[in-house]
């Protein structure tokens, strides 16, 4: 299952917050998107896309993400 991205591919309010999220909390990790990569066994580009909300991202990789990177997945849903 894929969160974010709607059947037309425009970026929904959930991709929207996760990519925000998502970009600040590795930012405030001090990690690049490489490391981030790296840690999370996919790509830099992959990091890069759903940074910028280019791509959904399955649930199961949003939970990882944010287990690496120390943030909760629980506000996203609401706003």
């Amino acid at each position: 299952m894929e969160l974010g991205v709607n059947c037309r591919g425009r970026m929904n309010e959930f991709s929207k917050r996760f990519a925000d999220l998502l970009k600040a909390a590795r930012k405030n990790s001090g990690l690049s998107q490489d490391q981030v990569a790296e840690r999370a066994g996919i790509t830099r580009v992959s990091v890069a896309n759903y940074e910028s909300g280019q791509h959904g991202i399955s649930l199961e990789h949003a939970v990882h993400l944010a287990s690496i990177l120390g943030f909760s997945l629980d506000g996203l849903r609401d706003g």
